[in-house]
């Protein structure tokens, strides 16, 4: 009787212990899919290199993310780059371009006004031939006041119908180009896609192009979420000595990588999550193991 007993003892803690073992495999065969689908969208969903040897204007050229982006595009993507500051003083709009390694010099605008964003467009087709590609950075509130945001907001929009109007009939007539706002204020992403509708139509009904007007350009959106994300386990990367925000070259690269998908939204999460931390590990392992095996190899031709 009691070897019996201590029998199904023994069956019922193999059981548990088979059970949590499977729970245990499951739950590491679905890390690592979660992790292969980061890899595969970090390296393998963009379908073609769109930006190469573009002609890109960027607004908000003071701000820290405008310069990464002209940084990055112009050095890994030999772009010409347009750097555009709003300011009163247009002093600078009748500079020289330096086209040297794909740099631009900064240009001065108020693009409130029409009339200067209009002799902005005219002097920039005089020098480039064209535009690929704008992208507005739109300038963040920095205020939690209720006026602040509506009246930047206001500020934001009526920039970009001054883009829109003066620069999109022009990329029209070249064969196109793509329009893309990044915004920072991810909870107006409805009445941001709204607006940017009307914006659409409102250039169809001017210059009487429905029919081609939607296919020449493209108008993106780019949302800057900085709440984290689901796998954003604050203790945890504070344990491992991971910072969870990531810097803006990072931030650059995401968006430019996000806009080679051909995707009309994009959201851009700011802070890193565990299944990024884990990934860039695996990659710098990756690339250790080759320039190991390179050095390798590299002594043995020496010694031969």
């Amino acid at each position: 009787m009691t070897t019996a007993i201590e029998d199904h003892l023994v069956d019922t803690k193999l059981s548990t212990l088979w059970l949590w073992g499977e729970f245990i495999g499951v739950i590491l065969i679905l890390c690592l899919i979660i992790i292969l689908i980061s890899i595969r969208r970090g390296h393998g969903m963009i379908t073609s290199n769109r930006f190469k040897k573009s002609r890109i204007l960027i607004t908000n050229g003071t701000s820290l993310l405008s310069r990464e982006l002209h940084h990055q595009l112009s050095t890994r993507h030999q772009c010409q780059v347009v750097l555009v500051s709003d300011s009163k003083d247009t002093t600078s709009t009748v500079q020289k371009f330096d086209l040297t390694n794909g740099n631009v010099v900064n240009l001065n605008c108020d693009m409130l006004c029409h009339q200067q964003m209009n002799s902005l467009a005219e002097y920039v087709w005089n020098e480039l031939g064209s535009v690929d590609a704008i992208i507005d950075v739109e300038e963040e509130v920095q205020s939690d006041d209720v006026c602040d945001v509506v009246q930047q907001t206001g500020t934001n929009i009526q920039r970009f119908l001054n883009l829109v109007t003066n620069f999109a009939p022009k990329m029209h007539q070249c064969g196109g180009g793509q329009m893309v706002t990044v915004r920072s204020n991810i909870n107006a992403a409805g009445a941001c896609i709204s607006s940017r509708s009307d914006v659409l139509n409102l250039m169809q009904l001017t210059h009487n192009q429905a029919t081609n007007f939607i296919v020449n350009i493209q108008l993106t959106t780019i949302f800057l979420n900085n709440q984290g994300s689901t796998f954003n386990v604050g203790g945890l990367m504070h344990y491992l000595g991971v910072t969870s925000e990531l810097t803006m070259a990072e931030v650059a690269d995401r968006m430019i990588r996000g806009l080679q998908t051909g995707k009309d939204n994009l959201e851009i999460k700011s802070r890193r999550s565990l299944i990024d931390f884990i990934v860039r590990k695996l990659r710098k392992q990756d690339n250790s193991e080759l320039l190991c095996n390179s050095n390798i190899s590299t002594s043995l031709k020496n010694c031969q």
